[in-house]
């Protein structure tokens, strides 16, 4: 879950983002209704943040999957960019757990990213 732009920003384990908008009830912020579910990634999507307001990709957040993809969106649903972080595997027999990216990072003026994997690689 993240909170950002007014709105609540949810993964669930269909691995669907949802954006919902908040209202203030008794100056508490509450949930009121669902903006859009959007489908984000085939593989499982392990976080949202925002990005710059003059980002390149006109878009105002990024998401990231396990399997190493950052889509960019736009507040109405649309994905406007993605790329993809690659990921160093063990070698077959080493280990039978799969690399997975775990947080990515942009910079405060927008030109590079960081990112991180389970094995403590950052690029």
């Amino acid at each position: 879950m993240a909170s950002m732009f007014g709105h609540l920003f949810t993964l669930d384990s269909n691995r669907s983002l949802k954006i919902i908008n908040m209202s203030t009830v008794d100056g508490v912020p509450v949930p009121n209704s669902m903006v859009r579910e959007l489908p984000a990634h085939k593989d499982a999507c392990l976080g949202v943040r925002p990005l710059p307001r003059d980002h390149p990709s006109m878009a105002a957040f990024f998401t990231w999957s396990a399997g190493g993809a950052v889509l960019f969106w736009c507040l109405d649903g649309i994905c406007k960019a993605e790329f993809q972080i690659e990921l160093e595997q063990p070698a077959e027999g080493e280990d039978d757990v799969s690399n997975e990216l775990k947080v990515v990072r942009v910079s405060d003026d927008g030109t590079f990213f960081v990112s991180g994997d389970k094995y403590g690689v950052l690029r």
